[in-house]
């Protein structure tokens, strides 16, 4: 009996130390990552020169031309209509592309030397993903796991 008793206190020092040991190790993981202020946002830099994605909007102005400066939205066909040029196809294209393409439509014979500038005010078409870490300075998959949810 007594026997049995030293085996099951044994088994649970066991037990137990390595239930710590596995907080220690979880913890150390957190600890040496470098800590960020509570509600930080990691955001990705986007490059200058971006193309033009479906249900984007870009802004075109024509110097002197105030009924050809408006906002267009990027049609599901990858299209925008602009006064005088019809339907042109715009995405996968850069705004200064955007600003060549319509300047040469209004070139051909309805403005004499269109100064036309592109600005994209919406970039609707990129899709992001938040996930916030309630354990700062943890990866997000030790955080998850630490709170019992990693799958």
């Amino acid at each position: 009996m007594r026997l049995r008793l030293k085996k099951a206190s044994v088994l649970d020092a066991l037990s137990r130390r390595f239930a710590v040991v596995f907080v220690l190790v979880v913890l150390s993981s957190c600890a040496s990552r470098q800590r960020q202020p509570a509600g930080a946002v990691e955001a990705v830099a986007m490059a200058p020169e971006e193309r033009l994605g479906i249900d984007d909007v870009f802004e075109v102005r024509v110097f002197a031309e105030p009924d050809l400066s408006s906002l267009y939205r990027i049609a599901a066909d990858g299209t925008s209509d602009y006064p005088f040029a019809g339907r042109i196809s715009v995405v996968g294209l850069r705004s200064g592309d955007v600003q060549e393409l319509i300047a040469r439509k209004l070139r051909d014979g309805y403005v004499k030397h269109p100064q036309v500038s592109v600005m994209v005010k919406e970039w609707n078409s990129r899709k992001v993903s938040v996930r916030w870490n309630p354990y700062p300075g943890c990866s997000i998959a030790t955080a998850d796991f630490a709170r019992g949810t990693y799958t």
